[in-house]
C-alpha cells in the first residue's frame, strides 16, 4: 500500500481510538481524506436507518441526497450487493444518483458489522477512473476500523452505563495493598528533574500510605476531617 494511505490510516486509527461518539470520529475521518487526497472531491458517510441510507458527515459540494433507498443508485447498490462498488465513468451508469456534474467517478465501501450493511463511505472524484486497487483496499480498511463505532450506539451506551462501586471502597487498602500482598510488582518508575530514574513497587507505596496514615493519626486525625496536603508531583504525592 502506497505510503500516503499507510500513513493515512495510523492517523484515522488514533482518530478511532480517541473516542465512541460516531459523528465525531467520522467528521474528522472525512474532514482528514478531503484534505490529504487531492482526487476525493466528495466524501461522505451514510448511515442505515429505517432500511434507507441516511447522509451522514460529509465534506465536499452539498448534495441533494441525504436519504437513497437501497438499491437505488451507487450507495444503494453498495448496500444491497454488501461489498465495493467502484464506477470508472458514471456517466455510463443508469441507475446513478447526479451529485454534482463535475463528478466522473465514485467508489462506495459498505460497513458490515456481523455481515449486516449499518452504513457506508462515500467517495466521488471530478476525475474519471480515478479510484484503483490501492483505494479499495485502503477504504476497505478505514470501514473495518470504523466498524466497532457501531457496535454500540454511544449516547444509549453512555446512558446506561453504570459503574460498578461497592458501598465501602478504599483505594489504598483494596487496590495498591492487596497488589503488594497477592502480586507484588512495579508500580511506578519516576523520573526526578535531574534525569535519575527510581522504581517503585506497590509494597513501596503500601509502606507510604500507611507511613502517611500514621503521622496523621499522631495528629489526632480522625475519621471526615478535611485535610490538605501539598507536595510536587513527587512518589511520596501519590503515597500520600
Amino acid at each position: 500500500m502506497d505510503s500516503v494511505f499507510e500513513q493515512l490510516l495510523e492517523d484515522i486509527h488514533s482518530i478511532i481510538s480517541s473516542s465512541y461518539d460516531r459523528d465525531y470520529v467520522c467528521d474528522a475521518i472525512v474532514q482528514l481524506l478531503y484534505d490529504r487526497i487531492p482526487y476525493y472531491d466528495w466524501v461522505g458517510f451514510y448511515f442505515m436507518k429505517d432500511e434507507a441510507l441516511v447522509l451522514g458527515p460529509y465534506r465536499g459540494r452539498s448534495t441533494e441526497h441525504v436519504r437513497i433507498d437501497i438499491g437505488q443508485g451507487i450507495c444503494g447498490q453498495a448496500a444491497a450487493k454488501g461489498y465495493t462498488v467502484i464506477v470508472d465513468d458514471v456517466n455510463m451508469e443508469d441507475n446513478y444518483l447526479a451529485c454534482s456534474l463535475q463528478t466522473q467517478s465514485e467508489i462506495v465501501v459498505p460497513i458490515k458489522v456481523s455481515g449486516v450493511v449499518v452504513g457506508e463511505i462515500d467517495i466521488d472524484s471530478d476525475t474519471p477512473k480515478a479510484f484503483g486497487i490501492q483505494d479499495k483496499s485502503f477504504l476497505e480498511e478505514v470501514v473495518q476500523a470504523v466498524s466497532r463505532l457501531f457496535r454500540h450506539d454511544y449516547p444509549e451506551y453512555f446512558a446506561k452505563f453504570k459503574l460498578d462501586v461497592p458501598e465501602y471502597f478504599n483505594f489504598a487498602c483494596d487496590v495498591v495493598d492487596r497488589r503488594a500482598d497477592e502480586n507484588d510488582k512495579q508500580a511506578m518508575l519516576f523520573v526526578d528533574r535531574d534525569g535519575n530514574d527510581f522504581s517503585y513497587s506497590f509494597s513501596d507505596f503500601k509502606r507510604l500510605s500507611n507511613k502517611a496514615a500514621n503521622l496523621l493519626r499522631k495528629h489526632h486525625v480522625r475519621k471526615g476531617a478535611n485535610v490538605f496536603i501539598m507536595l510536587p508531583r513527587i512518589p511520596q504525592w501519590w503515597g500520600t
